[in-house]
């Protein structure tokens, strides 16, 4: 009896919203004896089978455990402020890069910091789906910089850590990433790529025809981005695929992973930032990593968009036109979903960031 309770009904196990699942299994040991609790735990288990996890599993995948293994929790919820602070300013610093999020700013600011200090320039991870013997190699290299702190930035940063941790050293990371409220985003994007020399379809297509046609979620495909180290012994790669083909806007079958996803958002970055709140975000990155964030963002300040050099004012009114068309069209409100929500998470959580950041100061 007390066995099959540890693995089923042990505190921790079920999410918030899979308490009833538990009732059930309290119910079920003080009515029945062992051997029927066994049987009709497992009749009910097969019949409910993705609806609530069990703990133990060593898949570190953002998706498959919904929990990184080797990411230092939420500094300012959950890691100690001040108090912890030396294992957050002595970890490998991970950052993950969301497209048109003034991720190229950050990305600039943390190559400025290196350089100030001799370190050498951040090791860059793409997005291509897969790792070979040279990724592996170059990573263990510049990880094995002792005079340096190692750090990683790119689209294809998710999930380093993971990897780090199982295969190079056990030494933890702290990760962050930077949301952006996620039409302003697509809006950006848009321009941005009309601004390409290899323009296609944003040129011939309005933002929501492209948003609906052309671009899926780029968030949604680089979270279903792996760091899988897939060579074989004769150096050859297999089943390997390009991270960036097929996107696609999440579906209403996706809807149980898309929960989970934005359910655990908080437990997969030690600190999350917001692009409206960026003067913030490097403040608060500057105490979390010990790091001058914000002294050196003052210089950097925002790199400028692509707006065919347009001021201030013409820049805002066309976002804002672009934005409501966006907002306005049902079919693209229903495609978003997902990005949506995941966005009012991610503030939800900054806003508890910032409130316990403030309380410090």
């Amino acid at each position: 009896m007390e066995i099959l309770k540890s693995l089923s009904c042990e505190e921790g196990v079920f999410s918030s919203r899979e308490k009833s699942s538990a009732w059930i299994c309290i119910v079920a040991f003080s009515l029945l004896n062992t051997y029927q609790t066994l049987f009709i735990f497992y009749l009910y288990n097969s019949i409910i089978a993705g609806t609530f996890r069990l703990g133990g599993s060593a898949d570190c995948h953002v998706i498959q455990k919904l929990n990184s293994c080797n990411t230092l929790p939420n500094y300012f919820l959950n890691g100690n402020p001040r108090g912890g602070a030396i294992k957050y300013r002595e970890s490998i610093l991970t950052f993950w890069h969301i497209p048109k999020t003034a991720g190229s700013t950050v990305e600039h600011v943390l190559k400025s910091i290196c350089e100030s200090l001799h370190w050498p320039q951040p090791y860059r991870a793409s997005i291509d789906g897969c790792r070979t013997r040279n990724d592996l190699l170059g990573l263990s290299s510049y990880l094995g910089n002792d005079s340096a702190r190692p750090t990683v930035i790119g689209h294809g940063s998710l999930g380093v850590c993971d990897f780090i941790h199982e295969r190079i050293t056990q030494r933890e990371c702290f990760s962050f990433a930077v949301f952006r409220e996620p039409h302003e985003r697509i809006v950006s994007h848009y321009y941005f790529l009309r601004q390409q020399p290899n323009a296609r379809s944003p040129l011939k297509l309005t933002v929501a025809e492209w948003a609906k046609r052309s671009i899926g979620s780029i968030t949604w495909k680089m979270l279903h981005t792996n760091w899988v180290y897939k060579e074989s012994s004769n150096g050859t790669i297999e089943n390997c695929t390009d991270a960036w083909q097929g996107n696609r806007w999440p579906d209403a079958g996706d809807g149980q992973e898309s929960d989970d996803i934005i359910d655990n958002l908080e437990k997969h970055f030690s600190f999350i930032g917001l692009t409206d709140e960026l003067e913030m975000t490097f403040r608060m990155l500057e105490e979390v990593s010990g790091l001058p964030f914000a002294r050196w963002s003052a210089d950097i300040h925002r790199l400028p968009g692509q707006y065919n050099g347009l001021n201030d004012t013409a820049k805002t009114a066309l976002k804002n036109v672009a934005k409501r068309e966006l907002m306005n069209n049902e079919e693209i409100r229903g495609l978003m979903d997902f990005e949506i929500r995941m966005y009012a998470k991610a503030k939800e959580i900054f806003e508890r960031q910032k409130k316990q950041f403030l309380r410090l100061t």
